[in-house]
């Protein structure tokens, strides 16, 4: 725990590489790894607030695109995205086991295959897919591995179950939020 505690959430974002490049590359490279983080803890969250709880706040041509991608899956919207979530993560931890150059080929090829498997079986739609890819490769660009490996997917996992309970207010981003919407809905039945 001494090794971890006394740091700041800045340092998780710093690469040993920032500090031989130039020192506006180097800021440029930063604001984008914490874009990174911000997409890949709440996109998933927000796919699943807006395709499946607030349709209406799409453009017709997105909502009506995600319908036609989601016919025939037999899954909620939040199932499928914690299955694909699973499976990239299990591939992510068989890829790190691996030596050299098969883990990461694994990687690619293992999300390949079972996003393909997936979307033609009907268990997820390809919108999902690619939600879940674009995450990943935002997780990627997170320095610290340990970091991203474990506190960012508590979050992105907190964001993403958010929706559901609250089904019409969409992802609140704090936990003042989620108990003002929680005391709103209570009062509202009686």
């Amino acid at each position: 725990m001494v090794l971890l505690l006394p740091t700041v959430f800045a340092c998780f974002f710093q690469a040993s590489d920032d500090y031989y490049d130039r020192w506006d590359a180097a800021n440029f490279v930063r604001i984008l790894r914490y874009a990174a983080a911000f997409f890949a803890v709440l996109l998933p969250g927000m796919y699943i607030a807006l395709a499946g709880f607030h349709p209406e706040a799409l453009p017709l041509s997105f909502a009506l695109s995600f319908a036609a991608s989601r016919e025939g899956v037999p899954f909620t919207l939040p199932v499928e995205v914690v299955v694909m979530e699973l499976a990239f993560e299990l591939l992510r931890e068989a890829g790190i086991r691996l030596p050299g150059p098969m883990g990461s080929t694994l990687g690619i090829v293992g999300g390949l295959i079972i996003g393909q498997a997936a979307v033609d079986a009907h268990i997820v739609s390809p919108v999902v897919v690619i939600l879940v890819a674009l995450t990943a490769l935002s997780a990627f660009t997170i320095p610290n591995d340990l970091f991203a490996s474990t506190q960012l997917s508590v979050w992105k996992k907190r964001e993403r179950s958010m929706p559901e309970p609250l089904q019409q207010d969409g992802v609140p981003c704090n936990r003042q939020a989620w108990q003002n919407c929680r005391l709103k809905r209570s009062s509202l039945m009686w």
